[in-house]
């Protein structure tokens, strides 16, 4: 016969396994994403690299590269992506760009319970981290991680070449990147 206090802690932990069945796995057990969305023409680029172009199911308007990309369903613009588009394809996780993409959408698409990661790169240094972590997301640690580690040679390779060179050390650079506006 079992007592009191073990009758209300046998009661208590079939009650947690009841009322947790269907719900979504807890953060840390996460399953690889099988079905993406990319909004950004950077983002679908790596994700090709490391060999997710059979679970990529839909990307931008002006995603063109690789052209196996060009093949994708369409879900509108970076600047304003259909959310319509986005649900039908019934993606497990989306890829946003913390530039590009309207801020609200990741929230927007957490509300219908659709997985999202913000690709956050605002130097050429910080890279190399996102692809990593980009990889731990969909279980490409391995491609992701040589292409990181290429990036991190290649920028302390240009470092010690511009400290070799002397007249460079200290000279100011300015980037420019130009987005490509795609009519709708």
């Amino acid at each position: 016969m079992v007592t009191g206090f073990r009758h209300n802690v046998l009661f208590l932990i079939v009650l947690v396994m009841v009322s947790t069945v269907g719900l979504p796995m807890a953060y840390g057990e996460v399953k690889t994403p099988q079905r993406i969305i990319s909004l950004a023409p950077a983002v679908t680029e790596i994700l090709f690299s490391a060999g997710l172009e059979n679970r990529v199911v839909g990307v931008t308007n002006i995603c063109d590269r690789p052209a196996a990309a060009r093949k994708k369903a369409r879900v509108g613009a970076m600047a304003n992506p259909s959310l319509e588009a986005i649900v039908a394809l019934k993606p497990d996780l989306v890829f946003l760009a913390n530039k590009e993409n309207p801020k609200e959408l990741a929230g927007r698409l957490a509300g219908l319970g659709i997985r999202t990661h913000v690709f956050k790169t605002t130097s050429l240094d910080e890279l190399p981290a996102e692809l990593r972590a980009v990889g731990r997301i969909t279980g490409t640690e391995s491609a992701l991680g040589l292409l990181a580690a290429k990036i991190e040679a290649s920028i302390r390779n240009a470092g010690l070449r511009l400290q070799h060179n002397g007249a460079l050390v200290n000279r100011k650079v300015l980037f420019v990147e130009l987005n490509r506006c795609a009519a709708t």
